[in-house]
């Protein structure tokens, strides 16, 4: 039986070639898209999966009020002392591990070898390995990051150092100062990790210097403290002690109403308000909404198959009826045409295979992944296909399968069917109506998104950021920056340099508590510090007041307007000379400035000061002339290598880096584009088989009116009229559906495009132009075939 059904579907799929491929290219293309989706997805989901003790992980993350109670501030950041007051207060914890990212740094073997990494350094202690799964290959976990200058390595590092030799005892020096010992070799961290450290320094190495000088008053999102706790009881129970926890060590200073909650490591790549080690982050939303896009895409495949199985309906009419007259039961009819179905699933995903990574090798750069069909978790993906195979099956074919099984042999031998037949108008309709109302969702979609990511780009952020150089100084030495500084001023095309911690808009952001004595509550403002230069360089309006001097410490200071009005002050003329306290010294307010975006134009404008510290800073901010710049640029590392011939020369400008912030924009633009390609596409092909459908049905009709006289545009209106209103009505559903999906994405915008009815009628413009592409060699075909073919009774 099976070996008949085989035999009889590669023989249908001979004689229909076209809508075999047709078929296939929709169904291949749809289960492509749901295939790339589930193994992005299932990555996601698997971060830190793998860790024995997932479900009793937590991190401690703080939630502060700013803006006088209107907003909320999301922290990871705790003050470097916290952890032992923790330990203290809560003995029942398993087990805690502090973690401070170090980033990058300069590693020094044998005073000759030197590596420069840029990312995967970190202090932490020996629970580390107590409460996370990397395995240590050499060293004792108990033991190790204990003592002062130890560090324990991944194995990638170790064979960089060390070119396969023992590396347990091995020392070697970071930053041309210190000495460190490798105690331990570590595996190498996995893909799905939000914890990617190749190198664990033990923290007690700097702890006592940074609790001396930074104690309770200081926070970096980078200082993170990790818990391991027994069970679910204990959770309830420190969450219930924590406020508590929080009176005791900031009730004199918790005016900002501070709240400290325990986040599960479940959420740790998934929120939207804390950030990871990783930098990376998805929200379930994000995931919810790329599902429903790959059922989307997979429905319309199935619905294309609907409506191509329909429209040939009337071309098996006699097939069907042949077989009912010689004893076919209508159940072995229904089997025979869900066999064809399901081998054409089979070769679809077959495809699909093939596509799929194809489109993963496009992809992983972009997503910063390395997903691969076969490096898929093969037991869960094996039962995604069958799941998958099984509904298809189902979805696309037993509608048809029952349809055509049930033609009466009568009808079916003299080729005499009707609507009634052959499934019904409305419901074919309404299945096109469906295709293109998704289509033109996803044509309005990427339009917007387009739009909203270039205007971001665009838009002003308050401050000069054309033709602007950022330098990294990865040196401290206030002396040599300063005769870097006058040596780059030098130069022809440079027209400003100003020495800061970071630029107006930066990734990295610092905030503090600052008092106004007038208004004596804490407030929280962030930060720049930079010289008297600063506010030159990058263009940013003075509302009253100065310019800042040049100090070595903090003793005037700018404030923007933001920070101004939290204060209760208006008038800027008013905050001249007012005092201002940060960090324990009090200087007086020089100058009020207008506001600049210091994040990216995701985020509202906030409170910001400006003050000199020679000591910390850490970039150079170069304008430079547009017209020379590749030039001036090279002059730049010159001088550089002069200054600081330690390091590598290191530079962005500052447009690059700002345009970086909107990479999910960009990453979700071009995903819209892909998918609003293949939802077009699979849509063109479901207008295929309708317009197909309509040539079938309505041959001899076709026939009549040409012998009649109708010319072939009469005919072509005949063809196309029915899809133009079909396009019209979905246009009817798209629009409203496309207005609310687009707004409620673009509220999470405090500056955003307005939205406007010609983008929604642009994508409905799109569509109907693709349609009225795609029918137009089916339509003119009809309409030139001479009637005496389409009038003889086939």
């Amino acid at each position: 039986m099976f070996k008949n059904i085989i035999l009889i579907s590669f023989r249908n799929f001979r004689r229909q070639k076209i809508h075999t491929l047709v078929n296939l290219s929709g169904l291949s293309l749809g289960i492509s898209a749901v295939l790339v989706i589930f193994l992005l997805l299932s990555f996601l989901t698997s971060y830190d999966r793998y860790h024995k003790n997932f479900d009793h992980i937590y991190r401690l993350v703080t939630q502060t009020d700013k803006s006088n109670g209107q907003e909320k501030d999301y922290t990871t950041g705790l003050p470097i002392v916290l952890p032992e007051a923790f330990k203290n207060d809560f003995p029942n914890v398993k087990a805690q591990a502090f973690i401070s990212y170090k980033m990058s740094g300069i590693v020094t073997i044998d005073e000759q070898k030197e590596f420069e990494e840029g990312e995967g350094l970190a202090y932490s202690e020996a629970a580390f390995f107590e409460i996370f799964d990397r395995k240590l290959l050499k060293g004792n976990p108990e033991k190790v990051l204990t003592d002062p200058g130890k560090v324990v390595i991944s194995e990638k590092f170790a064979k960089k150092y060390f070119n396969g030799d023992d590396p347990i005892g091995k020392t070697f020096t970071m930053d041309f100062d210190k000495e460190f010992m490798v105690e331990g070799v570590m595996e190498d961290f996995p893909n799905n990790t939000d914890f990617p450290f190749d190198m664990l320094i033990a923290y007690s190495t700097v702890r006592a210097e940074r609790e001396e000088h930074e104690g309770w008053g200081s926070i970096s999102s980078d200082d993170q403290l990790y818990i391991l706790l027994h069970d679910t009881e204990s959770k309830v129970q420190i969450e219930a002690a924590l406020p508590a926890f929080v009176e005791k060590y900031f009730g004199d200073h918790n005016s900002n109403n501070k709240v400290i909650s325990l986040q599960p490591l479940s959420n740790l790549h998934f929120s939207e308000y804390y950030a990871n080690f990783n930098f990376k982050s998805v929200t379930t939303n994000s995931m919810m909404v790329m599902a429903i896009i790959g059922l989307f895409l997979l429905v319309t495949s199935c619905v294309n198959f609907i409506n191509l199985s329909t429209a040939l309906a009337v071309k098996r009419s006699r097939e069907v009826g042949i077989r009912k007259v010689m004893g076919s039961s209508r159940f072995a009819l229904i089997m025979q045409l869900l066999g064809e179905t399901a081998l054409m699933v089979i070769l679809a995903m077959i495809i699909s295979f093939g596509l799929g990574e194809l489109a993963l090798y496009y992809l992983n750069p972009m997503l910063d992944t390395s997903l691969a069909i076969l490096k898929a978790d093969i037991p869960l993906l094996f039962s995604f296909l069958l799941l998958l195979f099984v509904s298809l099956t189902l979805l696309a074919g037993l509608y048809p399968a029952r349809l055509i099984s049930g033609f009466k042999p009568v009808d079916s031998l003299k080729n005499n069917l009707s609507n009634r037949y052959t499934g019904g108008k409305s419901l074919r309709q309404g299945l096109v109506i469906f295709q293109f109302v998704i289509s033109q969702v996803f044509i309005i979609g990427t339009i917007v998104v387009y739009q909203q990511t270039n205007f971001l780009k665009t838009v002003d952020m308050g401050f000069n950021r054309e033709a602007l150089l950022t330098v990294m100084l990865r040196e401290n030495n206030p002396v040599r920056m300063k005769s870097f500084k006058q040596a780059v001023a030098k130069l022809k095309d440079v027209e400003q340099v100003t020495l800061a911690y970071r630029p107006p808009s930066s990734g990295s952001v610092s905030a503090t508590n600052v008092q106004f004595p007038s208004n004596p509550d804490d407030y929280i403002s962030e930060v720049k510090l930079a010289d008297d230069a600063y506010a030159e360089t990058y263009g940013l309006k003075f509302l009253a007041g100065e310019n800042i001097s040049e100090s070595d410490t903090l003793k005037d200071f700018i404030i923007n307007e933001a920070l101004m009005r939290l204060f209760g002050v208006n008038d800027p003329e008013k905050a001249i000379g007012e005092e201002l306290t940060v960090w324990g010294r009090t200087g007086f307010i020089r100058g009020v400035v207008a506001n600049f975006q210091t994040h990216s134009m995701k985020d509202r404008m906030q409170p910001v000061f400006i003050a000199s510290a020679a000591n910390n800073y850490q970039i150079a901010g170069i304008k430079v002339n547009s017209s020379n710049m590749q030039k001036t640029k090279q002059e730049i590392e010159s001088i550089y290598n002069q200054y600081f011939e330690n390091y590598s020369f290191e530079c962005e400008f500052l447009d690059e880096e700002i345009a970086g912030f909107y990479e999910d924009e960009e990453n979700m633009s071009t995903l819209f584009n892909k998918f609003s390609l293949i939802a077009i596409f699979i849509g063109m092909l479901g207008l295929y088989g309708l317009v197909a459908y309509l040539t079938e049905i309505k041959t001899k009709e076709i026939g009549v009116r040409k012998a009649l006289g109708a010319s072939i545009f009469d005919v072509l209106v005949l063809l196309t009229k029915g899809y133009t209103i079909l396009i019209a009505i979905a246009f009817a559903f798209s629009a409203p559906l496309s207005w609310w999906l687009m707004s409620t994405w673009l509220e999470e915008y405090p500056t955003r495009i307005p939205l406007n009815f010609y983008t929604f009628l642009a994508g409905g413009a799109i569509s109907l132009l693709v349609a009225w592409f795609t029918a137009t060699y089916t339509s003119v075909k009809a309409a030139r075939l001479n009637p005496s073919v389409s009038l003889r009774d086939n």
